[in-house]
Parts: structure tokens; C-alpha cells; sequence
């Protein structure tokens, strides 16, 4: 990581200062919004639990004061476990991009989808699935100024 002029080059990314708090690598949502309490922003998380069929369904979700996916991006690889060397596909012109994250046996499925509306990315889904369950994560703009930040964990 190197500081050029106000702007951090980390992991190949150039990012402006991040002005959210990070949250420690595994944190709840609940947690995270605590931590944001602290720091002056005005925070509610929710919680949804939902179960039928032998499948017990749990999703928190928070409204993040920002609009920097980036910023936003690097949050919810702490709280949903993406690995720190995968980065977020900034510079691309396709509408919608699936990126696979290489993992062992053990895990059935570890990807990111990415959509984006005019070069700008607007949603991020992320899937990590193994035997017995799993979790769905996602970043949705909501405003300039907001993006949702929700992830779903779920048991069968």
C-alpha cells in the first residue's frame, strides 16, 4: 500500500481515502453498524428469518452512508469473507461480468457477479456455497450517497 497524494494504491486499485470505519474480518452486520454508531453515522440494521422446506433462511442487511463501491466493496469483503486478493472489476464495459474465485474441493461454488449500468457498477452478488449450506452477499446503490449492504445465510 502506498499513499501518492492523497490517494491510496492498494492490491492494484486506486482509491480515495476510505471514510467509513472497516469492520474486523468475519463481523456481523449488527456489529459493523455499532461501529459505525460510534462513529457518528446514523445507522439500522435489519434482521429476516425465514425457514420451510428444511431450509432455514437468516439475512441481515444495512444501508452503508455511501455511495463509493469501492469503499462499500471493501466493507463487505470483511463481513462476507471474500478473499482480500480479489478485486473488484472497475474497468470494465460489459453490462454484467461473473468472476470466479478459485477455492478447494470442500467449497461448491465461490463467485462474484457484477452489473453495471452505464460503465458504473450498481449491484455486486456474491455466492459461496458448500455441502450443508451457505451464504448470498450483495451491495445494491441505492442513491449517490447510499448502498445496501445484506447477507443471507441459509441451512439445509
Amino acid at each position: 500500500m502506498r499513499l501518492i497524494w492523497g490517494v491510496v494504491i492498494f492490491a492494484g486499485i486506486v482509491r480515495g481515502e476510505q471514510k467509513l470505519p472497516l469492520p474486523k474480518a468475519g463481523s456481523r452486520i449488527a456489529d459493523y453498524a455499532k461501529i459505525l454508531k460510534k462513529a457518528g453515522y446514523e445507522t439500522k440494521p435489519s434482521y429476516e428469518k425465514k425457514g420451510d422446506d428444511g431450509y432455514g433462511i437468516v439475512t441481515d442487511s444495512l444501508i452503508l452512508p455511501t455511495g463509493d463501491f469501492i469503499e462499500a466493496y471493501t466493507i463487505a469483503q470483511k463481513i462476507f469473507g471474500i478473499p482480500e486478493d480479489v478485486q473488484l472489476p472497475i474497468n470494465s464495459e460489459s453490462k454484467e461480468q461473473k468472476i470466479e474465485i478459485p477455492h478447494d474441493k470442500k467449497i461448491w461454488e465461490q463467485s462474484i457477479k457484477v452489473k453495471r449500468d452505464k460503465f458504473e457498477i450498481n449491484e455486486l452478488t456474491y455466492y459461496y456455497r458448500v455441502e450443508g449450506g451457505g451464504t448470498t452477499g450483495h451491495l445494491i446503490k441505492l442513491s449517490p450517497n447510499q448502498i445496501k449492504i445484506e447477507l443471507s445465510g441459509i441451512s439445509d
